[in-house]
């Protein structure tokens, strides 16, 4: 896969919705609203300003996809030809070996996977506060991020970019919003619950941790990322809560021994291969808000034999299930269900 085509299904990933949350005071939990935007980048034009290149979304704002400058403190501007900049590209400043600080302008709101890795040279990074996204391995192999010594490290408005502790059992912390891929490969994670200012579970986030058992997603999560639990063999049981619209591509895929699935009151989509290869799965609860289940999304789940449907037989007909889901299409479905006290 090229680069070009990387940062197209990048683009497509990005979350979207209305975020009902925040702490005010000392009161947690109450109600903010937060837009994360849907973006897609139009076409394949790229265009050119100084040492940056970039490609324009739809919305007339743009990511900054490379840069061939070799200044070693940058300062990202707010605006590259009159247009915001809201997005780092994937791997746009990859390797640069003069890079030593940089400054993130207060309108960006996402940096995409190696945006900043192996910059061998980079000791200082400033956070703007509109941030809410983060790639994985973003400033992997950089001196910035291998000089932080705390359990967890959090950066800019509550994402937390890395976990470095000794513990097995985690619970975030509670300035935590953001949840990046923390968590990835972690060799030896049993559990993790989350609380209530928690918004996002990005991709990878918890990805590849056979050791994990436990998992209790904060209330207000709105999104599960791509790849975000893919590879947790042992997880026995995953319970979507209610505000949860989105189910990225993979996001529990090969995770062989779930059994119960229970999706919340909002899930509108499930991303393709989202559960496939969850060979153990006997049990789904899905709402009657769900619009999209994309091709594979229950692929090879041969044990699937009773689904909880809160919709109506007709809601059900109209999802248009195809053959690559046939484990679903096959189960037995109750409607106008919600799982009952399973």
């Amino acid at each position: 896969m090229n680069k070009r085509t990387i940062l197209h299904t990048i683009s497509l990933l990005l979350a979207t919705a209305l975020l009902a949350l925040s702490t005010v005071g000392c009161a947690v939990g109450m109600a903010e609203a937060v837009v994360f935007p849907v973006r897609q980048v139009e076409g394949e034009a790229t265009y050119t300003f100084g040492s940056y290149t970039y490609q324009i979304f739809d919305d007339g704002t743009l990511m900054i996809v490379e840069y061939s400058g070799s200044e070693p403190d940058v300062v990202i501007p707010d605006t590259i030809d009159g247009k915001t900049v809201t997005a780092i590209g994937y791997a746009a400043f990859m390797s640069n070996g003069t890079l030593q600080s940089v400054k993130l302008n207060a309108s960006l709101e996402t940096i995409e996977p190696y945006a900043f890795a192996a910059c061998t040279a980079l000791t200082q990074v400033t956070f703007g506060k509109n941030l809410w996204r983060i790639g994985e391995f973003a400033f992997s192999e950089t001196p910035w991020l291998v000089g932080k010594t705390e359990d967890f490290v959090i950066v800019s408005d509550g994402i937390l970019l890395a976990y470095q502790g000794s513990s097995n059992d985690v619970v975030i912390p509670e300035e935590v919003k953001h949840i990046s891929a923390a968590f990835a490969m972690h060799p030896s994670l049993v559990s993790v619950e989350m609380g209530e200012n928690v918004l996002t579970v990005g991709d990878y986030a918890f990805s590849f941790i056979p050791t994990l058992r436990r998992v209790v997603l904060g209330p207000n999560v709105r999104s599960i990322g791509a790849y975000a639990f893919d590879g947790c063999t042992y997880l026995p049981s995953i319970t979507i809560p209610d505000r949860v619209e989105t189910i990225g591509d993979y996001a529990f895929n090969e995770c062989n021994y779930l059994m119960d699935v229970r999706m919340g009151a909002s899930v509108r989509e499930i991303g393709q291969y989202a559960f496939k290869y969850c060979s153990r799965l006997l049990y789904l609860t899905l709402p009657a808000t769900l619009e999209r289940v994309a091709g594979y999304a229950f692929a090879d789940c041969y044990s699937l034999s009773l689904v909880f449907y809160g919709g109506s037989e007709t809601q059900w007909e109209a999802l248009g299930l195809d053959g690559s889901n046939v484990s679903l299409k096959e189960a037995h479905t109750i409607y106008e269900s919600n799982g009952g006290n399973r």
